[in-house]
Formats: structure tokens, C-alpha cells, sequence
């Protein structure tokens, strides 16, 4: 028998019968870190288990939970964790009466899985159902237990039942507290009680009811599910309808939405206080197969328990036309038990859902990264790997870091957590979340964590496969290692700023774009990445020190070479690529607006000086500095003749290098740059999206700017640190 597993990353594989020794599950792809024993587990398998009714089946089985492997415990883990490797769970089958279904050996119970069983396999079970029974979902709910850890504590799941037979709630008397203080999870009072004579009366007849059961989930983040088919909703119906007795599963308004109007189907939106507001929840939290951010919503529909003592018509194995009473203990509605087991499988669905989500936003994900908060290239290079999906939480001082102030770009996709690190309390704590962590960046000056005692040495004899990343100007030794600086100065320090000036003007640096994103950031990153993909061999951590000189001398390295070889001429005025060519430079136009001219190819350059009607200049050497000024003079006259679009128009369709200089509001909005999606607007700003592009785990932007403190306190729960 095959198909025993459920789930993509989150996977569930449940074995055993009604009737053996016992039955279990293994849960595989559970992240590590996250707090599990079995006191957990077992208080929703007392949610299930038999016995604590009339209403339900009388087997007494305490339906007590072993937790066999993929838990670890000693005194660094403040507790029972998951390692990362297979979860294995056991429940002993304690109460079963072999006895009650031996005038059903060869006889098939109509409306069970009997006949369906012995024409696919040739041999059943008989005893309690065997693999059919819904013994098995206590399996379920012992993994769903697993998967609301995965979800952590956001994440609000609740069922009830709202239908018995007949007889269904009162919608607008719907109260979640009422779920506690009856034996039908039900959330009408009055329902409650008229569901207690109607089941009353079944069980005396013999007989049995079905339900509907609705399980919700609140704080569902918008974005998780793939369209066509990964649909949310469609993983969503496949599990519910994987439960014993599941008939009919509905997302949302359901079938009734196929009598709505288009007016009445939409779910109509609104800006609120926190985004987008939706006045109704007609697709039940999903559309397109993907997560709104609303509660997601599931009915199932439960058929009525086909064991029951009332005779029905039936045939042996053999073909005799039979009467069928089932004997032994047995709910007279299913649907009750199913609440717990409902919940679990959305649970399941949601678990797998996330972890799939983080899969798809980026190569990094899973990866842990504690940021120490600092400016320029620190929060570039944090906001890098959180874009390619790293799990960070940075680490803000109480008096915020000097010089900057909040930035919803390099800021964003990560929770902050407040911490004086001055206090031991907080040093402490700050330790546990390297402990925990992938990685640390900290852009402090040599020295700095070393006396906070959150040096390399500290961090790392606790986490041997800790890359600690450090980013400074001048490195971690050497003479200027604890000199005070900034972009402009490292550009000067590298050579790079002396590269780039222009005779009788100072040397300007290109913003810091330079020196602390190119040279210091992207370098740190790709020291991370290197170290990563390092440890997957060694399995050790090691120390990355990035320097925005070395970086940005890295960076030099074309020019280096080019100037010793002479292909490349030093000096503003004879540099192909300082702006001194002038088939290499930037032209105002007559409205003030400026044109960009890369034509360096001699193809290009052709092209373009027969545009601009210059072809005297065809006969000349295009790289001889001579004629440069001389040219540069009369493009700028000419160029100055007519405003920008004119000169659009006449020289982009030559595909000669050449184009507009876009403000920043216009690059937002131009149409190749709309195409590819290189800004986004996100929480009211227009954001770079995330690059480089992935074909497989594309990068996503992981959230708003935090403020200082704000969700550290969920991260760390989802790291399993106790604050």
C-alpha cells in the first residue's frame, strides 16, 4: 500500500491500525531549534481521543503519545527541541476488541471502505477497520502538533462542528469560548443543546449522523501557495478530504458562492490602518491558489459512521446477499473527533505551505542571521541576504545608531530586537541568538566586540559553525585598523577617487555607491556565501573580515591592470573612461535634461557620429586623446540645440549605447524597467526589488522596515530563544 505520506517539506507519513499493537507517524523536514515534547503533543490528542462522551466512541484508549527520535535535550537548549532530522511518534493501541467484528470477516459494511479494500488488495483488516479506521488521524493530530510549532504562535487555529444531521448552528450566535463548554466544539449554545437530544435519539435507534465541520486559521500571511498547481486551496481540499468520512470540502463562501452575483462573490477592498482592508471573505483567505492575508476558511462535510447495529443489506465475500449489524463501540458521529483531527491537517497544509514560501523566496532561505545594528553597508548587505531569503533579527541599541535614521530599504525584510549591550542580561541573550544563528554581522571597530565579550572567540566556541562577518573600512589589523572613516575616504585610501578626478576640479566621490555598497557590502555578502558553501564541507564556521579598501581596490582591479599594461592611459584627459571621450560622457540638452553616450565600440561609434553629422571625425583615430576637447566642444553645442526626446528619437533606435538620464522617480516608472519589475512599491515606497534573479527560489522582499524592537520578540520564539 502505497501513499502513506502527505506533504511536500513538511512531510507526514502515518502508519498502523485499529486494531495492532499500535500506531504512529514520522514527521520529516521539521526545522530544527523549535521546542517539542511529548506534554505538547498529547494536550491535542486529548482533544481526540475516545471516551470523553456519550457522544463519541466508549474504547478506552488514553491515546498516550511516545516521542521516538528527532527531539534532543541538555543543558544549552533551555528544553526539548527538533534537531532537523525525522520525528517519529508513537500512540499504543490499549483497548481493542478483536472479538466484536468477527461476524464481519467476510461480510462488507455498506458505506465502508470494506468492499473498496478487498477488490484492491485481496486481504482487509477487518478488525476495527484496520488501516481504513479513524484510529489513524490521532496520527494526524500528533503531527499537526509538530506543524503548529512550525507555524509558531501568529498563527491561530480553531474548528468547530456547525452541523449535526440536520440541525446546524445559528451563525450570528457564533462564540469561540462556547467550543470549550460542550462535547460538540460547538459554537452556538442552543445548537449545542438540541444536538445532545438529536444524537440522544440516534444512538437508541442504532444508528448514526453526519457533520460539517468549519476549522479557520488566523494570521495567515498573504503570498503562501503557487498558482495552477500548488494552489493553496487545492492542497487545502486534498488533505480534508483525506480524512476518514470526508465527503465535500468548501474554501471559503463554498457552493453558495455559485448562486451569488459577481457583486456579491467579490471580495471588496479598502485601505486600512495596516494595508489593505477586505470587506468580505468570500474565497475563504485564498485567491488564485494563493494566501490574502485573511483567515483561511474550510468546511468538510463528515458522512454518518458506517458501523452501526441498525441492519442493512449487504453481500459476503463469496456473494450471499446478507443482513449486516455491526457490534462494538462507535461514535454516532464521527464529526465530533474530527475537530481536532481538522485542525491538524490545516495545520499540516499551512506548515508545509510556509516552509515552501521561504523555499521560493530565495537560495539563503532557512538560513539564520543575527545583524548588530550599524550604517551603509551592514544594512545593504543584511538587506541583500534577507531578499535572498535569510531568517535575520536585528539587534538595534536603545539609543539607535548614530548618524541615520530609519530607512525603509536597507532596513527592511528583518525584526528588530532591542538589546544594551552593557547589560549582562542582554549580552546573554544575545549570545543564545548566535548560538542559534547561521551567521553574525557586526560593523563595530576592531576591538568593539571583543570587550562587549561577543567577539569571534566568544561566539564561536559555542557555535563552531558560526561564519562571523565583520565590516569595517580598514580591516581588522594594520596601522589605520581603528581609524575613524567613511566612503570618500576609503576611495582615496584605494586609489579609486585619484582614478576618477577631473583636472582643475577635486575628486568627487560617485555618492557612496563606491566604496560602502560595492567594495564594503557586495563583498561581504560574497564572503558569507563563500563561507556558507565552505561549511557544507568542513562543517566549520570561520571569520570573514571585509574591508571597504580592499574591497574597493578589488574593485580596481580592471583599471590596475589596464594601466600597467598601457591599454588603458592614465589621467582624466586621456582615460576612455573618466569622461574625458567624448563618445563616452554625458550631454546636456537644450531643456536642461541630460543624454548618456556609451558608444566605445567602433560600431557604435560609427553609427553615432553619422548621426550627429560629424563624419569628419570618421577618418580619425577614435581612441587619440588629441582630438578629444575639440570634438567634446561641438557635441555639447550641438547637443544643447534641442531638448532631450528630440535627440531620443533620433539616436536610441541606432542601438549605439546610448539613452536618457533618468531621475530616480522616472526610473521607477520607465517602461523597461516596469517590464522586468526593477522597483517595486512596497509599504508606500518604491523599493529595488530583490536581485539577482533566481529561476528556481526567486528572492521576494520579506517585510516592511522594522522599527527598533519591533517583532523580535515573535523571532526569537520562532528560533525557540527564550528573551
Amino acid at each position: 500500500m502505497s501513499h502513506n505520506t502527505f506533504g511536500h517539506l513538511f512531510r507526514v507519513t502515518t502508519w498502523g491500525e485499529s486494531h495492532g499493537r499500535a500506531l504512529g507517524c514520522v514527521v520529516d523536514g521539521c526545522p530544527p531549534g523549535l521546542k517539542l515534547d511529548e506534554p505538547y503533543v498529547q494536550a491535542f490528542l486529548d482533544k481526540r481521543k475516545p471516551g470523553t462522551s456519550r457522544f463519541v466512541t466508549q474504547r478506552k484508549e488514553p491515546d498516550q503519545v511516545k516521542i521516538l527520535s528527532g527531539v534532543f535535550e541538555d543543558d544549552r537548549t533551555d528544553g526539548q527541541v527538533t534537531t532537523g532530522t525525522p520525528i517519529s511518534m508513537m500512540i499504543e493501541n490499549v483497548d481493542q476488541r478483536s472479538k466484536d467484528y468477527s461476524e464481519i470477516r467476510d461480510r462488507y459494511r455498506p458505506g465502508h471502505a470494506d468492499y473498496a479494500y478487498d477488490q484492491k488488495y485481496g486481504v482487509r483488516d477487518y478488525r476495527g477497520g484496520g488501516r481504513s479506521s479513524a484510529r489513524e488521524t490521532a496520527a494526524r493530530v500528533a503531527a499537526g502538533a509538530v506543524a503548529r510549532r512550525v507555524l509558531g504562535d501568529d498563527i491561530l487555529i480553531r474548528g468547530a462542528v456547525v452541523q449535526i444531521g440536520p440541525h446546524a448552528i445559528d451563525r450570528d450566535a457564533w462564540d469561540w469560548d462556547e467550543t470549550a463548554k460542550n462535547p460538540f466544539w460547538c459554537p452556538d449554545a442552543a445548537a449545542a443543546a438540541r444536538w445532545e437530544d438529536f444524537l440522544d435519539e440516534t444512538r437508541k435507534a442504532g444508528s448514526s449522523a453526519g457533520a460539517v465541520i468549519e476549522v479557520q486559521a488566523s494570521g495567515v500571511p498573504a503570498g503562501w501557495g503557487a498558482p495552477v498547481y500548488g494552489k493553496l486551496d487545492a492542497e487545502l481540499a486534498g488533505a480534508m478530504m483525506s480524512i476518514n468520512a470526508a465527503k465535500g470540502v468548501e474554501i471559503g463562501a463554498g457552493f453558495a458562492a455559485a448562486a451569488f452575483s459577481g457583486e456579491q462573490n467579490a471580495d471588496e477592498m479598502r485601505m486600512g490602518n495596516e494595508g489593505v482592508r477586505f470587506l468580505s471573505n468570500n474565497n475563504g483567505g485564498v485567491a488564485g491558489g494563493i494566501s490574502t492575508g485573511q483567515d483561511v476558511v474550510v468546511r468538510i462535510a463528515i458522512k454518518p459512521t458506517s458501523s452501526i447495529l441498525t441492519a442493512t443489506q449487504s453481500v459476503t465475500r463469496t456473494g450471499e446477499e446478507v443482513d449486516v449489524r455491526t457490534k462494538g463501540r462507535h461514535d454516532p458521529c464521527v464529526g465530533i473527533r474530527g475537530v481536532p483531527v481538522a485542525e491538524a491537517m490545516l495545520a499540516c497544509v499551512l506548515a508545509d505551505a510556509k516552509l515552501r514560501h521561504r523555499g521560493q523566496v530565495g537560495p539563503l532561505s532557512g538560513v539564520r542571521v543575527v545583524e548588530f545594528a550599524s550604517i551603509g553597508p551592514g544594512p545593504f548587505c543584511t538587506m541583500l541576504l534577507s531578499d535572498m531569503g535569510a531568517d535575520i533579527i536585528r539587534i538595534d541599541r536603545p539609543s539607535g545608531v548614530g548618524g541615520t535614521g530609519p530607512n525603509p530599504v536597507l532596513q527592511r525584510g528583518r525584526p528588530s530586537i532591542t538589546l544594551d549591550l552593557k547589560a549582562e542580561a542582554d549580552v546573554a541573550l544575545a549570545k543564545r541568538m548566535a548560538a542559534a544563528a547561521d551567521v553574525v554581522i557586526e560593523g563595530n571597530r576592531p576591538g568593539v566586540m571583543e570587550r562587549l565579550g561577543l567577539g569571534p572567540d566568544d561566539l564561536m566556541a559555542a557555535n563552531p559553525r558560526l561564519i562571523y562577518a565583520r565590516m569595517t573600512g580598514y580591516g581588522q589589523d594594520g596601522p589605520m585598523a581603528k581609524t575613524a572613516g567613511h566612503d570618500i575616504n576609503y576611495l582615496a585610501q584605494a586609489g579609486a577617487l585619484d582614478a576618477i578626478a577631473k583636472p582643475g576640479e577635486e575628486p568627487r566621490a560617485p555618492l557612496n555607491l563606491l566604496g560602502d555598497f560595492g567594495g564594503g557590502a557586495l563583498y561581504l555578502a560574497f564572503g558569507i556565501a563563500a563561507a556558507l558553501h565552505e561549511r557544507n564541507t568542513s562543517g566549520k564556521g570561520q571569520v570573514v573580515d571585509a574591508a571597504i579598501v580592499e574591497g574597493t581596490a578589488s574593485l580596481m582591479g580592471m583599471v590596475a591592470g589596464a594601466y600597467q599594461s598601457g591599454s588603458l592611459k592614465r589621467g582624466y584627459e586621456n582615460n576612455v573612461l573618466s569622461g574625458a571621450a567624448p563618445f563616452y560622457r554625458t550631454y546636456e540638452c537644450a531643456d536642461g535634461r541630460h543624454i548618456a553616450i556609451g558608444s566605445l565600440e567602433p560600431q557604435f561609434y560609427a553609427r553615432f557620429i553619422e548621426a550627429m553629422d560629424m563624419q569628419h571625425y570618421a577618418d580619425r583615430e577614435q581612441r587619440d586623446p588629441a582630438h578629444w576637447p575639440a570634438m567634446s566642444a561641438e557635441l555639447e553645442d550641438k547637443f544643447r540645440t534641442r531638448p532631450l526626446a528630440d535627440w531620443l528619437a533620433l539616436l536610441e533606435p541606432l542601438d549605439a549605447c546610448i539613452n536618457a538620464v533618468l531621475t530616480l522617480e522616472e526610473a521607477t516608472s520607465d517602461a523597461h524597467n516596469a517590464s522586468r519589475g526593477v522597483y517595486v512599491e512596497a509599504d508606500g515606497f518604491f523599493q529595488p526589488a530583490p536581485v539577482p534573479r533566481f529561476s528556481r527560489t526567486p528572492g521576494a522582499l520579506q517585510g516592511k522596515a522594522a522599527a527598533p524592537g519591533e517583532g523580535g520578540q515573535e523571532a526569537l520564539i520562532r528560533w525557540g530563544i527564550d528573551s
